[in-house]
């Protein structure tokens, strides 16, 4: 079995999705449409669709997701896909232009999670 490179944490939150390259060539903005995150991690996410939408490695995602306090802009390619009853389940894996939104990204991830602990901390006793 193959270790996940990345901590992902359970993250049930909307985030709006937009197709923008195709191939090496960027796109105009197109359609916005809103999916709901299921989980992410420093490397990738899952989220959920009533739409079904193409897997392939040509075609990149932008996400704009809000995390915590602020919102994040991230690149992804749609690497599977699962039907769900009437809602299809997707993977992506994150494209990064440089290594410090990578870094941006996994800081706003380890603090949502010290927040859920020092809330769950609070609320035990």
């Amino acid at each position: 079995m193959r270790q996940r490179e990345y901590y992902r944490i359970p993250l049930t939150t909307f985030c709006s999705l937009r197709l923008r390259k195709l191939g090496g060539k960027m796109l105009p903005a197109e359609e916005e449409f809103e999916v709901e995150i299921q989980n992410i991690s420093g490397g990738g996410l899952c989220f959920l669709s009533d739409r079904e939408l193409p897997v392939s490695e040509y075609l990149e995602w932008q996400f704009a997701i809000d995390i915590g306090d602020r919102e994040i802009e991230v690149y992804g390619q749609l690497v599977w896909m699962e039907k769900k009853e009437e809602l299809y389940l997707y993977g992506v894996k994150f494209v990064f232009l440089e290594e410090t939104e990578q870094r941006n990204l996994i800081t706003s991830i380890n603090t949502i999670q010290i927040r859920r602990r020092q809330r769950e901390k609070y609320i035990t006793g």
